[in-house]
């Protein structure tokens, strides 16, 4: 699986200021320009608001304080996640599971589920018989990785997390073998968890 919670926002803002080059954007030039409407200047000016906006947007972008210390460039991450990674940014850092206790980690990751399984009468049964599973990735045995989440960013600005499933493909055949529900995924306030029911 490919990229996940990939934040668009910032990759378009990025992609305006870089089509910026060629537009005039001076505040002599803006003040000149009527206040709403398109531009009378042609197609590559812009009007006042927009300029303004744009200005603003590259005033945020360019005081954010880039990559954090221990990112690591492509050449640096294991061959196999270097190469699902590619084109998504020049650094990265590994989002690890976080520091909650275990009641709390079973809990949240179960309020997931809830808000996204309500309508699947298998988990519904299973929460009833107590055939729910929940794990991090580390607990369970043969299965490896599990999701691996990271931040990416280009040239020092952070723009988004890219996500995908690494695991032991004989282990999640046997599993689904035995005729379980599997759920790989990763959330910002748990880290990385599995979990299983039966079909």
């Amino acid at each position: 699986m490919l990229p996940v919670n990939f934040n668009t926002s910032a990759v378009t803002s990025l992609n305006i200021l870089k089509s910026m080059q060629n537009i005039d954007i001076r505040p002599d030039a803006a003040a000149k320009r009527p206040a709403a409407g398109p531009s009378p200047l042609g197609r590559n000016s812009l009007s006042p608001t927009t300029a303004d906006a744009i200005l603003r947007i590259k005033e945020l972008v360019s005081s954010s304080t880039g990559a954090p210390n221990g990112a690591l460039s492509l050449s640096e991450l294991p061959a196999t996640h270097a190469d699902k990674l590619r084109g998504y940014g020049d650094s990265f850092v590994r989002l690890d599971e976080k520091g909650v206790d275990q009641a709390t980690f079973e809990k949240m990751v179960f309020n997931l589920l809830q808000e996204n399984h309500s309508d699947d009468p298998t988990f519904l049964a299973a929460v009833k018989n107590g055939n729910l599973t929940i794990s991090r990735p580390s607990e369970v045995a043969g299965l490896g990785e599990g999701s691996v989440t990271y931040a990416a960013y280009s040239n020092g600005q952070y723009t988004g997390s890219v996500g995908f499933s690494h695991i032991n493909k004989d282990f999640y055949l046997f599993q689904e073998g035995k005729g379980l529900t599997q759920i790989f995924g990763y959330h910002e306030l748990v880290g990385s968890f599995y979990v299983t029911w039966p079909k």
